[in-house]
């Protein structure tokens, strides 16, 4: 295992593993372990992996608060590649994640004045749905899609072999509940509520959904503490996300 240099005073020691999903049910996330009791610690991929998550459960945190220091924490867990359980077990990963960086969604939209926040995505028993709302010089609204999720072959990412889901979506629709501008509608199509529009966009999406973007290679995922990574490989972006629930 590789290890990468933070250049911060040392903390008094906490365990190695210290923030689990336990730990994130109960209330505020411990101090992160270091493995040096030197003044330059050398960060580990437990350090790593209990600061992102400290990261990622901060209220109001979203994909445009990525920093060096949590940049720097996503790649010595690329680098670690684990993934709790193998792949079967990654796509298992039932409840709500929320996306807390994305970079290519921030280096195209952010230019042009569009804002996505939040990104999250539900998986259940192999189904998966995502909403991310999107504002800035857009009028405010949701972009929703369904599918279901799977365990595919293993993907070859830069001479190095990584286990792989795929992600089917084949529902799409927009817009936020009539009750509740904050939070997306449910899908018009699966409850016979699909007026014109709804029809148009889901069949848009359909088509906008390609073969070849459907599969993402896991680069790491730890099932305890709820942090996975995965790749979009058309633009090589790493994506990272957090188990809120």
């Amino acid at each position: 295992m590789s290890t990468r240099a933070l250049t911060t005073p040392t903390p008094t020691p906490t365990p190695a593993h210290a923030f689990t999903r336990k730990h994130h049910r109960r209330g505020p996330v411990r101090t992160i372990a270091r493995a040096s009791s030197s003044s330059s610690s050398t960060l580990t991929v437990a350090d790593a992996l209990n600061s992102l998550a400290r990261h990622a459960s901060t209220p109001g945190v979203t994909l445009y608060d990525v920093d060096d220091d949590i940049q720097l924490c996503i790649d010595i867990l690329i680098e670690d590649g684990s993934v709790s359980g193998g792949i079967k077990n990654a796509v298992c990963g039932d409840g709500e994640w929320q996306v807390f960086c994305a970079p290519h969604i921030v280096n195209l939209a952010g230019p042009v004045g569009v804002r996505f926040a939040p990104l999250r995505y539900v998986i259940d028993s192999g189904k998966i749905r995502s909403d991310v709302r999107h504002g800035g010089i857009v009028p405010d609204g949701w972009l929703s899609a369904s599918g279901k999720v799977s365990a595919t072959v293993p993907y070859m990412l830069d001479g190095r072999e990584r286990p792989a889901c795929r992600i089917d979506f084949d529902t799409f629709w927009i817009g936020a509940r009539s009750d509740d501008k904050s939070s997306p509608r449910d899908d018009p199509n699966a409850n016979g509520e699909a007026n014109v529009v709804d029809k148009a966009i889901n069949a848009i999406g359909k088509v906008g959904f390609l073969e070849g973007i459907a599969t993402f290679p896991v680069l790491f995922y730890d099932a305890d503490v709820g942090v996975v990574v995965f790749q979009f490989p058309p633009l090589k972006s790493n994506i990272a996300a957090f188990l809120q629930r």
